[in-house]
């Protein structure tokens, strides 16, 4: 006998016959009750409890302050936001110094949160949220 290599037929046997459904889903012969005729009766397995699947969609997280639902607290809130030196302050900051600004004006950029990035925090349990890179 030889053996198909046709990826398509995946999980059947050689004959080409498909593979058989899944033990939870085949129906099983049940006797009848007693005192009644010999009628075939018949049963189907049904799974309960299948977890349930939350889908969270992803923040869009800018520097302002957003609503949402803290994962950590499960409180509806607004964030809170801190500006943190990022990438972007410090090649702004190298620029300037390249340029012939390195007397103190290559500074400019750690000072304005526009260069900066913005970590959003939950007012109430002070977790993390997210944070806006601004590479």
């Amino acid at each position: 006998m030889e053996y198909s290599t046709n990826y398509d037929t995946k999980y059947s046997d050689p004959i080409g016959n498909p593979p058989p459904p899944p033990a939870y889903a085949q129906a099983q012969s049940v006797p009848p009750p007693p005192g009644q005729g010999t009628a075939a009766y018949t049963s189907t397995s049904v799974v309960v409890g299948q977890p349930t699947v939350t889908v969270v969609a992803p923040l869009m997280l800018r520097d302002v302050p957003i609503s949402c639902n803290c994962p950590t607290c499960h409180q509806n809130i607004v964030t809170n936001v801190e500006f943190k030196v990022g990438g972007l302050t410090w090649i702004i900051c190298c620029f300037l110094w390249l340029i012939g600004l390195g007397l103190g004006c290559c500074l400019i950029p750690f000072c304005v949160n526009s260069c900066k990035d913005a970590v959003h925090t939950c007012p109430n349990c002070n977790s993390l949220i997210g944070k806006y890179s601004r590479l």
